[in-house]
């Protein structure tokens, strides 16, 4: 798990190097009809911390909880007007309190399991692993929307 967690402790300045020097007006723009931007992408990054902050909270403290699922479009809709920087801030402080929970976790606690709608029973080392590997796609996602942005922008 420390590799898991490395990458999730490294995560964030990942994800500040990549899109640094980005025009705000490309930070809105999407790579193509009816996907996201980039502030969408980021945005979607700290809904999706929130919500593993609960999940992994869940797993931790209750026997196989149900964990929480969501829409991720609509929640991206719902707050369209969010500036990337709240979108960064939610996810920055959301990711140091989530890895504090797991760099605190007596090894037992891994086994534990929650129940999710869609996976079925994850275990908490499986629910981190995920929750690394979405961040991870999501990573290369900007970098491919980055490239289809900035290369309409010069053509």
């Amino acid at each position: 798990m420390n590799e898991v967690i490395d990458s999730l402790r490294t995560f964030e300045s990942r994800l500040l190097h990549t899109i640094e020097g980005i025009p705000d007006d490309a930070l809105q723009r999407a790579e193509s009809d009816g996907r996201w931007s980039i502030r969408d992408v980021v945005a979607h990054l700290a809904d999706t911390e929130l919500i593993y902050a609960a999940r992994l909270r869940a797993i931790v403290a209750e026997e196989n909880p149900k964990l929480m699922a969501f829409q991720q479009n609509e929640w991206v809709a719902a707050h369209a007007s969010r500036n990337i920087g709240e979108a960064i801030d939610q996810f920055s402080t959301m990711r140091r309190l989530n890895l504090r929970l797991l760099e605190r976790l007596p090894d037992d606690a891994w086994n534990r399991t929650g129940e999710h709608a869609t996976y079925g029973p994850l275990t908490l080392r499986e629910a981190v692993t995920k929750q690394r590997d979405h961040a991870e796609q999501h990573l290369a996602q900007i970098e491919r929307i980055k490239s289809a942005v900035l290369t309409r922008s010069v053509a």
